[in-house]
């Protein structure tokens, strides 16, 4: 990034639908670049009160992860350190060990999967 993007905000997103937008991670905001001096879950405090005081979801919808409706499948998930610009590694599986890629939820285990292979 350059001077170009002197005054952007820079999300990374996940499109739900038309207009829903799950809100993963932010890049930048006014032209600074917060990826690489925060952690993830500093950015995701910022998203969440940009969110709160700017956006009006009467066009567009948009939610961070945590606040995103019930039951939302996404195409998987990102996990991320502890350490200000790394980047989220991607899994198909939640925390339980589901998988969930492709907008599609298994109720069965990789390990399950595994074993019958």
């Amino acid at each position: 990034m350059d001077e170009r993007v002197c005054c952007d905000t820079v999300f990374r997103t996940t499109r739900l639908s038309k207009d829903v937008f799950i809100v993963n991670d932010i890049w930048a905001m006014n032209g600074t670049i917060l990826h690489s001096s925060m952690t993830w879950t500093q950015r995701q405090a910022i998203l969440a009160e940009c969110l709160r005081l700017f956006h009006q979801p009467v066009f567009t919808a948009l939610f961070t992860l945590e606040d995103a409706p019930v039951g939302t499948l996404t195409r998987g998930y990102e996990y991320y350190d502890d350490v200000p610009g790394s980047i989220g590694v991607f899994s198909c599986e939640d925390v339980n060990g589901y998988l969930q890629c492709n907008g599609r939820s298994s109720q069965v285990k990789e390990e399950q999967v595994s074993q019958e292979s």
